[in-house]
């Protein structure tokens, strides 16, 4: 069974704090998101077995932004650059 995951980047003029967020996917994986630089962050994603995993980011008001699916991999690390964005709420769904 699939679990759906979803981690909330907020972009803000003054946000520039690096932080972490972790949480599990299920199971039998899990993910970490890390403020790397100014608006670009990391998700790394560890599990049991190799599957594809399928990233999508929406905006505040539920817009598909980028959407894309890693194949066959059991962990993976992904930097997403929000700085051509406009500052707001986005959200990362696994």
């Amino acid at each position: 069974m699939k679990k759906l995951t979803t981690f909330v980047v907020l972009l803000t003029v003054l946000s520039t704090a690096a932080f972490a967020s972790t949480g599990p996917l299920g199971d039998n994986s899990t993910f970490r998101v890390v403020a790397k630089a100014h608006d670009k962050y990391e998700l790394v994603y560890i599990a049991n077995d190799e599957s594809d995993v399928r990233i999508t980011i929406f905006d505040e008001e539920g817009r598909n932004i980028e959407s894309n699916t890693v194949k066959d991999v059991a962990k993976f690390r992904r930097t997403f650059d929000f700085s051509q964005l406009k500052h707001g709420k986005y959200s990362i769904v696994v």
